[in-house]
Protein backbone atom coordinates (compact mmCIF):
# COMPACT_ATOMS: atom_id res chain seq x y z
CA UNK A 1 0.00 0.00 0.00
CA UNK A 2 2.12 2.73 -1.26
CA UNK A 3 1.91 6.28 0.50
CA UNK A 4 -0.43 4.85 3.26
CA UNK A 5 1.97 5.53 6.27
CA UNK A 6 1.94 9.12 4.70
CA UNK A 7 -2.24 8.68 4.55
CA UNK A 8 -2.17 7.92 7.97
CA UNK A 9 -0.14 10.39 9.35
CA UNK A 10 -2.06 13.37 7.62
CA UNK A 11 -5.46 12.38 8.48
CA UNK A 12 -4.83 11.70 12.57
CA UNK A 13 -1.43 13.14 13.17
CA UNK A 14 -2.65 16.57 14.44
CA UNK A 15 -5.59 14.87 16.52
CA UNK A 16 -2.73 12.62 17.68
CA UNK A 17 -0.49 15.43 19.18
CA UNK A 18 -3.85 17.10 20.78
CA UNK A 19 -4.56 13.78 22.48
CA UNK A 20 -1.08 12.89 23.77
CA UNK A 21 -0.17 16.58 24.28
CA UNK A 22 2.58 18.69 22.63
CA UNK A 23 4.95 19.02 25.54
CA UNK A 24 4.43 14.65 25.89
CA UNK A 25 6.31 14.22 22.81
CA UNK A 26 9.83 14.15 21.82
CA UNK A 27 10.65 17.48 19.61
CA UNK A 28 12.83 15.82 17.07
CA UNK A 29 9.42 13.32 16.52
CA UNK A 30 7.21 16.39 15.81
CA UNK A 31 10.18 17.98 13.77
CA UNK A 32 10.44 14.51 11.74
CA UNK A 33 7.02 14.08 10.74
CA UNK A 34 6.27 17.31 9.68
CA UNK A 35 9.11 17.21 7.23
CA UNK A 36 7.99 14.16 6.17
CA UNK A 37 3.94 15.31 5.51
CA UNK A 38 5.87 18.28 3.61
CA UNK A 39 7.56 16.15 1.50
CA UNK A 40 7.51 17.15 -2.20
CA UNK A 41 4.64 19.79 -1.31
CA UNK A 42 5.15 22.03 -3.89
CA UNK A 43 4.65 25.13 -1.25
CA UNK A 44 8.12 24.20 0.45
CA UNK A 45 9.45 24.98 -2.79
CA UNK A 46 10.31 23.39 -6.04
CA UNK A 47 12.75 22.81 -9.20
CA UNK A 48 11.07 23.09 -12.38
CA UNK A 49 12.11 21.91 -15.91
CA UNK A 50 10.49 23.37 -19.03
CA UNK A 51 10.47 21.63 -22.54
CA UNK A 52 10.90 23.19 -26.19
CA UNK A 53 7.13 22.88 -26.78
CA UNK A 54 6.47 25.18 -23.48
CA UNK A 55 5.54 22.53 -21.04
CA UNK A 56 6.20 22.66 -18.02
CA UNK A 57 6.84 19.90 -14.57
CA UNK A 58 7.41 21.15 -11.24
CA UNK A 59 9.27 18.68 -8.95
CA UNK A 60 8.61 19.65 -5.16
CA UNK A 61 11.60 19.20 -2.74
CA UNK A 62 12.17 15.79 -1.04
CA UNK A 63 11.85 15.85 2.98
CA UNK A 64 15.78 13.98 3.19
CA UNK A 65 14.10 12.32 6.34
CA UNK A 66 14.43 8.69 7.01
CA UNK A 67 10.98 8.50 8.34
CA UNK A 68 9.61 9.13 5.23
CA UNK A 69 9.39 5.79 3.04
CA UNK A 70 10.40 6.98 -0.25
CA UNK A 71 13.46 9.57 1.02
CA UNK A 72 14.27 6.18 2.94
CA UNK A 73 14.56 4.32 0.32
CA UNK A 74 16.59 7.06 -1.66
CA UNK A 75 19.20 7.41 1.48
CA UNK A 76 19.49 3.83 1.21
CA UNK A 77 20.19 3.27 -2.47
CA UNK A 78 22.89 6.13 -2.30
CA UNK A 79 24.46 4.42 1.02
CA UNK A 80 24.77 1.42 -0.65
CA UNK A 81 26.34 2.69 -4.10
CA UNK A 82 28.98 4.81 -1.71
CA UNK A 83 29.82 1.98 0.74
CA UNK A 84 29.86 -0.58 -2.29
CA UNK A 85 32.71 1.38 -3.62
CA UNK A 86 34.50 2.34 -0.33
CA UNK A 87 34.26 -1.68 1.11
CA UNK A 88 36.79 -4.41 1.23
CA UNK A 89 36.12 -6.72 -1.60
CA UNK A 90 36.10 -9.47 0.52
CA UNK A 91 33.49 -11.63 1.78
CA UNK A 92 31.43 -9.90 4.97
CA UNK A 93 29.70 -11.88 7.73
CA UNK A 94 26.34 -10.36 8.88
CA UNK A 95 26.08 -10.42 12.88
CA UNK A 96 23.31 -9.30 14.93
CA UNK A 97 23.64 -8.52 18.69
CA UNK A 98 20.54 -8.45 21.01
CA UNK A 99 20.02 -7.80 24.45
CA UNK A 100 17.19 -9.80 26.82
CA UNK A 101 14.07 -8.44 27.44
CA UNK A 102 15.22 -7.00 30.80
CA UNK A 103 17.49 -4.75 29.19
CA UNK A 104 15.17 -3.17 26.69
CA UNK A 105 13.67 -0.25 28.76
CA UNK A 106 17.19 0.85 30.28
CA UNK A 107 18.02 2.11 26.57
CA UNK A 108 14.63 3.53 26.02
CA UNK A 109 14.78 5.61 29.54
CA UNK A 110 18.25 6.78 28.38
CA UNK A 111 18.38 6.97 24.41
CA UNK A 112 22.11 8.25 24.73
CA UNK A 113 22.84 4.54 26.20
CA UNK A 114 22.16 3.44 22.60
CA UNK A 115 25.60 4.11 20.92
CA UNK A 116 27.06 1.83 23.72
CA UNK A 117 25.57 -0.80 22.26
CA UNK A 118 27.44 -0.34 18.98
CA UNK A 119 30.74 1.00 20.59
CA UNK A 120 30.57 -2.60 22.41
CA UNK A 121 29.69 -4.99 19.62
CA UNK A 122 32.61 -3.42 17.66
CA UNK A 123 34.80 -4.13 20.86
CA UNK A 124 33.54 -7.96 21.37
CA UNK A 125 34.35 -8.75 17.29
CA UNK A 126 37.96 -7.34 17.87
CA UNK A 127 38.56 -8.93 20.77
CA UNK A 128 37.30 -12.24 19.80
CA UNK A 129 39.40 -12.08 16.37
CA UNK A 130 42.49 -10.73 18.39
CA UNK A 131 42.79 -13.68 20.22
CA UNK A 132 43.29 -16.01 17.46
CA UNK A 133 47.06 -13.78 17.19
CA UNK A 134 47.65 -12.83 20.57
CA UNK A 135 50.99 -10.88 20.10
CA UNK A 136 50.11 -9.26 16.90
CA UNK A 137 48.66 -5.63 16.07
CA UNK A 138 44.61 -6.83 14.74
CA UNK A 139 43.13 -4.59 13.15
CA UNK A 140 39.09 -5.48 11.94
CA UNK A 141 36.64 -3.76 9.51
CA UNK A 142 33.13 -3.33 11.15
CA UNK A 143 30.48 -1.32 10.28
CA UNK A 144 27.23 -1.30 12.88
CA UNK A 145 24.03 -0.09 12.79
CA UNK A 146 21.54 0.36 15.73
CA UNK A 147 17.95 -0.56 15.27
CA UNK A 148 15.55 0.03 18.02
CA UNK A 149 12.81 -1.99 16.89
CA UNK A 150 11.55 -5.84 16.42
CA UNK A 151 9.51 -7.14 13.42
CA UNK A 152 6.15 -6.89 15.64
CA UNK A 153 7.41 -2.97 15.91
CA UNK A 154 7.96 -3.20 19.62
CA UNK A 155 10.86 -1.56 21.18
CA UNK A 156 13.69 -3.98 20.63
CA UNK A 157 16.73 -2.68 20.45
CA UNK A 158 20.38 -4.52 18.79
CA UNK A 159 22.64 -3.92 16.44
CA UNK A 160 23.60 -5.14 13.18
CA UNK A 161 27.30 -5.56 12.31
CA UNK A 162 28.83 -6.35 8.61
CA UNK A 163 32.60 -7.92 9.34
CA UNK A 164 34.45 -8.43 7.31
CA UNK A 165 36.08 -11.82 7.13
CA UNK A 166 39.49 -11.26 7.51
CA UNK A 167 42.00 -8.84 9.37
CA UNK A 168 45.08 -6.75 8.91
CA UNK A 169 48.18 -7.99 10.72
CA UNK A 170 50.89 -5.99 11.76
CA UNK A 171 49.53 -2.86 9.48
CA UNK A 172 50.65 -4.87 6.24
CA UNK A 173 49.01 -8.33 5.61
CA UNK A 174 45.51 -9.09 5.07
CA UNK A 175 44.92 -12.46 6.27
CA UNK A 176 41.57 -14.49 5.58
CA UNK A 177 39.71 -14.92 8.24
CA UNK A 178 38.33 -18.60 8.33
CA UNK A 179 36.50 -19.17 11.68
CA UNK A 180 35.17 -17.29 14.73
CA UNK A 181 33.74 -19.07 18.00
CA UNK A 182 30.37 -17.69 18.57
CA UNK A 183 30.07 -19.16 21.87
CA UNK A 184 33.14 -17.13 23.06
CA UNK A 185 31.56 -13.96 21.04
CA UNK A 186 28.12 -14.78 22.70
CA UNK A 187 29.89 -14.48 26.64
CA UNK A 188 31.92 -11.90 25.67
CA UNK A 189 29.40 -9.59 24.36
CA UNK A 190 27.21 -10.43 27.70
CA UNK A 191 30.21 -9.91 29.72
CA UNK A 192 31.50 -6.73 27.79
CA UNK A 193 27.65 -5.20 27.80
CA UNK A 194 26.87 -5.54 31.34
CA UNK A 195 29.79 -4.24 32.35
CA UNK A 196 29.93 -0.93 30.11
CA UNK A 197 26.26 -0.51 31.84
CA UNK A 198 27.00 -1.73 35.26
CA UNK A 199 26.94 1.90 36.41
CA UNK A 200 22.82 2.14 35.46
CA UNK A 201 21.93 -1.03 36.46
CA UNK A 202 21.27 -2.82 39.56
CA UNK A 203 23.77 -5.43 41.13
CA UNK A 204 20.70 -7.85 41.63
CA UNK A 205 19.64 -7.41 37.92
CA UNK A 206 23.27 -7.99 36.73
CA UNK A 207 23.78 -11.12 39.14
CA UNK A 208 20.47 -12.70 37.57
CA UNK A 209 21.27 -12.04 34.17
CA UNK A 210 24.64 -14.14 34.27
CA UNK A 211 22.56 -16.54 36.00
CA UNK A 212 19.79 -17.09 33.97
CA UNK A 213 22.12 -16.55 31.01
CA UNK A 214 24.72 -18.78 31.49
CA UNK A 215 25.53 -19.41 27.72
CA UNK A 216 25.93 -15.58 26.93
CA UNK A 217 23.69 -13.22 25.61
CA UNK A 218 21.76 -14.04 21.90
CA UNK A 219 24.26 -13.45 18.60
CA UNK A 220 23.38 -14.06 15.39
CA UNK A 221 25.81 -14.76 12.79
CA UNK A 222 25.14 -17.54 9.99
CA UNK A 223 24.40 -14.99 6.80
CA UNK A 224 27.48 -14.42 4.47
CA UNK A 225 28.26 -12.27 1.49
CA UNK A 226 30.96 -13.34 -0.39
CA UNK A 227 31.83 -9.43 -2.09
CA UNK A 228 31.45 -6.08 -1.20
CA UNK A 229 28.75 -5.02 -3.53
CA UNK A 230 26.00 -8.06 -1.77
CA UNK A 231 27.33 -6.93 1.34
CA UNK A 232 26.42 -3.34 1.19
CA UNK A 233 23.37 -3.90 -0.56
CA UNK A 234 22.45 -6.44 2.28
CA UNK A 235 23.11 -4.32 5.25
CA UNK A 236 21.38 -1.50 3.64
CA UNK A 237 18.59 -2.86 3.86
CA UNK A 238 18.69 -1.83 7.86
CA UNK A 239 20.46 1.09 7.53
CA UNK A 240 17.38 4.02 5.78
CA UNK A 241 14.16 2.93 6.67
CA UNK A 242 11.02 3.61 9.06
CA UNK A 243 10.28 0.59 11.33
CA UNK A 244 7.94 -0.85 8.57
CA UNK A 245 7.98 -1.16 5.20
CA UNK A 246 4.31 0.02 3.65
CA UNK A 247 4.62 -2.94 1.78
CA UNK A 248 3.72 -5.01 5.11
CA UNK A 249 0.43 -2.86 5.54
CA UNK A 250 -2.20 -4.97 4.76
CA UNK A 251 -5.39 -2.97 5.77
CA UNK A 252 -6.27 0.82 7.35
CA UNK A 253 -10.06 1.79 7.48
CA UNK A 254 -9.63 4.78 9.04
CA UNK A 255 -9.67 3.70 12.47
CA UNK A 256 -7.39 0.70 12.52
CA UNK A 257 -4.35 -0.95 10.98
CA UNK A 258 -3.37 -4.43 10.09
CA UNK A 259 0.73 -5.42 9.22
CA UNK A 260 1.98 -8.58 9.26
CA UNK A 261 5.28 -9.57 10.91
CA UNK A 262 7.43 -12.60 10.35
CA UNK A 263 8.60 -14.54 13.49
CA UNK A 264 12.01 -15.83 13.77
CA UNK A 265 11.68 -19.26 15.39
CA UNK A 266 9.40 -20.56 12.84
CA UNK A 267 8.89 -18.39 9.73
CA UNK A 268 5.21 -18.22 10.95
CA UNK A 269 3.38 -15.27 9.29
CA UNK A 270 1.70 -13.27 12.01
CA UNK A 271 -0.93 -10.32 11.25
CA UNK A 272 -1.69 -7.47 13.59
CA UNK A 273 -4.47 -5.03 14.39
CA UNK A 274 -3.96 -2.34 16.32
CA UNK A 275 -6.29 1.41 16.55
CA UNK A 276 -4.43 3.93 14.24
CA UNK A 277 -3.03 5.58 17.16
CA UNK A 278 -1.42 2.56 18.61
CA UNK A 279 0.34 2.30 15.38
CA UNK A 280 1.53 5.86 15.14
CA UNK A 281 2.94 5.66 18.67
CA UNK A 282 4.71 2.29 18.12
CA UNK A 283 6.42 4.32 14.52
CA UNK A 284 7.48 7.15 16.28
CA UNK A 285 9.18 5.78 19.30
CA UNK A 286 11.86 4.72 16.76
CA UNK A 287 12.95 7.91 15.78
CA UNK A 288 16.10 8.53 16.17
CA UNK A 289 17.24 11.74 18.45
CA UNK A 290 18.70 14.40 16.61
CA UNK A 291 22.63 14.50 15.89
CA UNK A 292 22.57 10.76 16.94
CA UNK A 293 24.51 8.05 14.74
CA UNK A 294 22.75 5.03 13.52
CA UNK A 295 25.46 4.01 11.60
CA UNK A 296 28.97 3.52 12.89
CA UNK A 297 32.33 2.48 11.17
CA UNK A 298 34.71 0.84 13.11
CA UNK A 299 38.67 -0.50 12.54
CA UNK A 300 39.79 0.00 9.25
CA UNK A 301 36.29 1.30 8.28
CA UNK A 302 36.79 3.96 10.62
CA UNK A 303 37.42 7.62 8.82
CA UNK A 304 40.87 8.20 10.56
CA UNK A 305 41.96 4.49 9.40
CA UNK A 306 40.83 5.24 5.70
CA UNK A 307 43.83 7.64 4.63
CA UNK A 308 46.11 4.93 5.77
CA UNK A 309 45.24 2.00 5.19
CA UNK A 310 46.81 1.03 1.59
CA UNK A 311 43.40 -0.87 -0.23
CA UNK A 312 45.47 -1.93 -2.77
CA UNK A 313 46.34 -4.92 -0.56
CA UNK A 314 42.70 -5.59 0.00
CA UNK A 315 41.37 -4.60 -3.65
CA UNK A 316 42.94 -4.98 -7.13
CA UNK A 317 43.33 -1.97 -9.09
CA UNK A 318 40.59 -3.07 -11.61
CA UNK A 319 38.12 -2.98 -9.09
CA UNK A 320 39.55 0.74 -7.50
CA UNK A 321 39.09 1.54 -11.03
CA UNK A 322 35.66 -0.18 -11.52
CA UNK A 323 34.24 2.28 -8.02
CA UNK A 324 35.93 5.08 -10.02
CA UNK A 325 33.75 4.65 -12.64
CA UNK A 326 30.12 4.66 -10.57
CA UNK A 327 28.08 7.47 -11.08
CA UNK A 328 25.20 8.69 -8.48
CA UNK A 329 22.07 7.87 -8.73
CA UNK A 330 19.00 10.70 -9.12
CA UNK A 331 15.89 10.73 -8.48
CA UNK A 332 15.80 10.14 -12.17
CA UNK A 333 17.45 7.27 -12.50
CA UNK A 334 15.94 5.90 -9.40
CA UNK A 335 12.34 6.14 -10.91
CA UNK A 336 13.69 4.85 -14.56
CA UNK A 337 14.68 1.85 -12.98
CA UNK A 338 11.70 0.84 -10.56
CA UNK A 339 8.89 2.26 -13.05
CA UNK A 340 10.53 1.96 -16.54
CA UNK A 341 9.42 5.69 -17.03
CA UNK A 342 11.47 8.99 -17.54
CA UNK A 343 10.01 11.63 -15.26
CA UNK A 344 11.60 14.23 -17.75
CA UNK A 345 10.01 12.63 -20.57
CA UNK A 346 7.82 15.60 -22.20
CA UNK A 347 4.28 14.17 -22.09
CA UNK A 348 3.00 16.79 -25.17
CA UNK A 349 6.03 16.15 -27.35
CA UNK A 350 8.02 13.65 -25.92
CA UNK A 351 11.59 15.77 -25.96
CA UNK A 352 13.30 15.95 -22.64
CA UNK A 353 12.54 18.54 -20.64
CA UNK A 354 14.92 20.55 -19.06
CA UNK A 355 16.29 22.41 -16.12
CA UNK A 356 14.88 25.94 -15.70
CA UNK A 357 14.68 27.42 -12.15
CA UNK A 358 14.38 26.25 -8.60
CA UNK A 359 11.87 27.74 -6.24
CA UNK A 360 12.46 28.38 -2.66
CA UNK A 361 9.54 29.35 -0.27
CA UNK A 362 11.46 31.99 1.72
CA UNK A 363 13.69 32.78 -1.32
CA UNK A 364 11.45 32.86 -4.33
CA UNK A 365 13.03 32.18 -7.97
CA UNK A 366 16.31 30.91 -7.86
CA UNK A 367 16.76 32.40 -11.62
CA UNK A 368 15.03 35.91 -10.42
CA UNK A 369 17.74 36.23 -7.64
CA UNK A 370 20.30 35.53 -10.48
CA UNK A 371 19.17 37.69 -12.32
CA UNK A 372 18.69 40.82 -9.64
CA UNK A 373 22.39 40.06 -8.88
CA UNK A 374 23.50 40.49 -12.19
CA UNK A 375 21.61 43.82 -12.79
CA UNK A 376 23.14 45.19 -9.68
CA UNK A 377 26.37 44.52 -11.28
CA UNK A 378 25.39 45.40 -14.49
CA UNK A 379 24.34 48.67 -12.80
CA UNK A 380 27.19 49.40 -10.43
CA UNK A 381 29.52 49.00 -13.51
CA UNK A 382 27.44 51.42 -15.67
CA UNK A 383 28.01 53.95 -12.90
CA UNK A 384 31.45 53.34 -13.08
CA UNK A 385 31.71 53.55 -16.55
CA UNK A 386 29.66 56.71 -16.92
CA UNK A 387 31.58 58.54 -14.26
CA UNK A 388 34.75 57.70 -15.77
CA UNK A 389 32.84 59.05 -19.18
CA UNK A 390 31.93 62.20 -17.55
CA UNK A 391 35.55 62.81 -16.12
CA UNK A 392 37.33 62.42 -19.18
CA UNK A 393 34.41 64.50 -21.05
CA UNK A 394 35.28 67.70 -18.70
CA UNK A 395 39.37 67.10 -19.15
CA UNK A 396 38.48 67.19 -22.97
CA UNK A 397 36.31 70.53 -21.87
CA UNK A 398 39.39 72.06 -20.71
CA UNK A 399 42.39 70.45 -22.52
CA UNK A 400 40.84 70.43 -25.96
CA UNK A 401 41.37 74.86 -26.59
CA UNK A 402 44.14 74.93 -25.44
CA UNK A 403 45.68 72.25 -27.29
CA UNK A 404 43.98 74.10 -30.38
CA UNK A 405 45.68 76.94 -29.34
Amino acid sequence: MKGIIRKIFSEHWEDFVRTVGKSKIRPIVIREVERMLGCGDLRNGYVEYRCRCGKKKHVGFTCKSRFCPSCGVAYTDRWVENMGEKMFNVSHRHVVFTIPEELRNVFLKDRKLLKVLSDTAAHVIRWTISQRKKRAKIEVAVIAVVHTFGRDLKWNPHVHCLVAEGYLENGRLWKKLDYIHYGQLRKSWQFSLLKALKNVLPKGLINNLYKDKNQGFYVHAKTKMTNAKSASKYIGRYVGRPAIAESRIIAYDGKHVTFWYEKHENKERVEVTVPVYQFIALLIRHIAEKGFKLVRHYGLYARVKKATVKKAQIKTLGEVYEGLKAKRRSWRYRIMRSFGIDPLRCEKCGHQMEFYDIVYPKYGSLLNIIKRKMDKAYEKEEAKLKECYEIHQSWDAIYLPIVSV
